[in-house]
C-alpha cells in the first residue's frame, strides 16, 4: 500500500504524508568531515588593489572561493570579503582600502567542526550566506571553509552510501538463491 493505517487519516484530510520516516542524511554528517581545510586567509591589512590584481593574474588561491577569509597574525577569523565586496570598492573607486575596511567584520556567521551540515545549512539559509568559516570556538582559529558545493558533496556522498547499503541489503547472489529456492517450492506445490 502506498500508505500505512496511521498516514490513511492524513491522507483523506488532503495531507501527503511519507510512508516511512526518513533521516536527512545531512544530519549525520559533522562540518569537520566535509569542509575545505585549505581555507585562504588574508591579513586583515591586505589592500583591496593587491587582491584584484592578484585575482586579474588568475591566482588559483584566491579564484578557487566566492569569498575570502580575514585573519589576524595567529590565523584568528577577524573579517570576510566577497568578490562581490571586492567589485563594490572596486566600481566605487575605493580599491586602496584595506579588505577588513571593505569586507565585513562584524557580526560574523560561523561554524564549528563538530556542527552538523543540517545545523551550517540553516545557519546559512538564515542568514542569506553561501559560506562559512570554520573556526575553533574557544580560540577564533580558521580551521576550515564550508561552501555550498561542500554540501552538496556531503549530500550526495551520504545518498550513495544510503543506496550501496540497499543495494547491499540483499545481494543479488542471495536473490538469485532465493528465487531458485521459490520456484522449487512452486515446483513441489504444483
Amino acid at each position: 500500500m502506498k500508505t500505512s493505517i496511521l498516514t490513511e487519516h492524513l491522507r483523506r484530510g488532503g495531507v501527503l504524508a511519507p510512508h516511512e520516516l526518513e533521516v536527512d542524511p545531512l544530519s549525520l554528517v559533522r562540518v569537520g568531515e566535509v569542509m575545505s581545510k585549505d581555507a585562504v586567509m588574508l591579513p586583515t591589512a591586505t589592500p583591496v588593489e593587491e587582491v584584484i590584481q592578484r585575482i586579474n593574474n588568475n591566482d588559483s588561491e584566491l579564484t578557487r572561493h566566492q569569498a575570502l577569509l580575514l585573519t589576524d597574525d595567529q590565523k584568528r577569523l577577524k573579517g570576510i570579503i566577497t568578490r562581490g565586496d571586492l567589485l563594490k570598492a572596486m566600481r566605487e573607486g575605493s580599491s586602496a582600502l584595506t579588505v577588513a575596511e571593505a569586507g565585513t567584520t562584524l557580526n560574523l556567521v560561523t561554524a564549528s567542526p563538530d556542527m552538523t551540515v543540517r545545523d551550517a545549512l540553516i545557519e546559512m539559509l538564515k542568514h542569506d550566506i553561501g559560506r562559512l568559516p570554520v573556526i575553533d570556538e574557544t580560540t577564533r582559529v580558521v580551521i576550515g571553509y564550508l561552501s555550498r558545493g561542500n554540501i552538496m558533496a556531503a549530500n550526495l556522498r551520504r545518498l550513495n552510501e544510503e543506496t550501496e547499503a540497499q543495494e547491499g541489503w540483499v545481494g543479488r547472489r542471495h536473490l538469485r538463491s532465493l528465487s531458485k529456492g521459490w520456484s522449487i517450492r512452486r515446483a513441489r506445490t504444483s
